[in-house]
C-alpha cells in the first residue's frame, strides 16, 4: 500500500491516514478482534475484501505513528468502531474506503471520515443524500456530488447514533471555505467538516466545533 497523506493536527487532535492499494494487494497479517475474525471469514467481493484489510492496515500504521499499541477493531453497542482492548478506549477512530482507496483516522475527540471516488453512481442516488434545498441549486458536477456525500458522510460517522439519513444534514458551502459547517436538522447539532480534493477522489473529515 501507498501511503498517500499522513497529517496530525493539534485543534482539533486529529490524526489521519490514507492509502492507495496496488492492484495486486496481499494485506499484511494483524491482529483481528474476535468480531473481525467472524467477518473476515465471510464470502466478499475481492475489492471490498482488499479495502477491508486495507483500512485496518492503514489504521495500525496510523497507531504506530501515534505510538498506540494495535489489537484490531471491535463495534459498540451502537454500531461505532473503537480500538480493540487494551488499547485506551479514550481514543476514538473511524475508518474509510473507496477501491482503491482508503483511509483512518484517531483523534482524542468524536471524529468520522470519509473517502469516495468520484464514481457515476453518485448521480443517480443523489436525491436519497442532498436536501430538497440542495437538489433545487443543482445541477452538480460529479465531483460536487463527490463532496457532498463524503462531508455528509464524515457527519454521520462522528454524530453516530444520531444521525442516520444524509438527507438530514446540511451543509454550508462558502466558495474557498476550508471548513464546511454542516448542521444536522433532527438534532440541530453543528458540525466543522474539513476536506481534500483531487481528481481521484474526496477526503473529508469531520468533528464538533465544540471540540475545536
Amino acid at each position: 500500500m501507498t501511503i498517500l497523506s499522513l497529517q496530525r493536527h493539534t485543534n482539533p487532535p486529529v490524526a489521519t491516514i490514507i492509502g492507495r492499494l496496488p492492484a495486486s494487494f496481499s494485506p499484511t497479517p494483524l491482529p483481528l478482534s474476535p468480531q473481525e475474525q467472524a467477518l473476515a471469514q465471510r464470502s466478499w467481493h475481492p475489492e471490498r475484501l482488499a479495502t477491508w484489510h486495507g483500512a485496518r492496515q492503514a489504521l495500525a500504521q496510523l497507531c504506530q505513528e501515534l505510538g498506540l499499541a494495535y489489537w484490531g477493531v471491535q463495534k459498540t453497542p451502537h454500531g461505532q468502531p473503537q480500538l480493540a482492548p487494551p488499547t485506551p478506549r479514550s481514543y476514538h477512530i473511524s475508518l474509510s474506503h473507496s477501491y482503491p482507496f482508503v483511509a483512518a483516522a484517531v483523534a482524542e475527540v468524536p471524529v468520522g471520515i470519509d473517502i469516495q471516488v468520484p464514481a457515476p453512481r453518485l448521480e443517480r442516488v443523489a436525491h436519497r443524500f442532498l436536501t430538497a434545498d440542495e437538489q433545487a441549486t443543482g445541477p452538480y458536477s460529479l465531483a460536487q456530488l463527490c463532496s457532498y456525500w463524503a462531508a455528509k458522510e464524515a457527519v454521520v460517522k462522528c454524530s453516530s447514533p444520531d444521525t442516520r439519513l444524509l438527507k438530514d444534514i446540511v451543509l454550508h458551502l462558502p466558495a474557498g471555505a476550508e471548513v464546511i459547517h454542516a448542521t444536522t436538522q433532527a438534532t440541530g447539532q453543528h458540525y466543522a467538516v474539513r476536506h481534500r480534493h483531487t481528481s481521484d477522489f474526496t477526503f473529508a473529515w469531520c468533528t464538533r466545533p465544540s471540540d475545536n
